[in-house]
């Protein structure tokens, strides 16, 4: 037996305005992205200003790179929704939260470059 789902009525305007507010999402998941570093590290016996080994800093560093990144999760299908529906400017914010979650983590990677060239 076959249902027929009729599509609810939906405004592809109003999904790039979210798409756009959930950039906003950034600014907790900043701090998110901070306690879960620093937490990670202090668990394995590490405080911010000691010596740290690089997998210490890889096992606390990428979880936090992906906590920052969460708010794409809620961006990415807005803005597919949004230009499935014809809408030409959907995938802005979706470039936009790359980008930052990107400078995020090259941050975090140019962090750990520079602790290895000077020890």
């Amino acid at each position: 037996m076959e249902t027929l789902q009729k599509p609810l009525p939906t405004d592809p305007g109003r999904d790039v305005r979210r798409a756009w507010w959930s950039l906003a999402l950034y600014v907790p998941s900043f701090v998110l992205a901070f306690v879960v570093g620093e937490g990670l590290m202090s668990a394995f016996g590490y405080e911010s200003g000691e010596d740290v080994p690089v997998w210490v800093y890889a096992a606390a560093g990428m979880p936090a790179c992906l906590v920052f990144a969460l708010p794409l999760l809620v961006t990415v299908p807005l803005s597919r929704h949004a230009a499935r529906a014809g809408r030409r400017d959907a995938w802005m914010p979706v470039w936009i939260g790359s980008f930052v979650a990107g400078i995020f983590l090259l941050q975090n990677l140019a962090s750990l470059a520079l602790t290895l060239l000077v020890d």
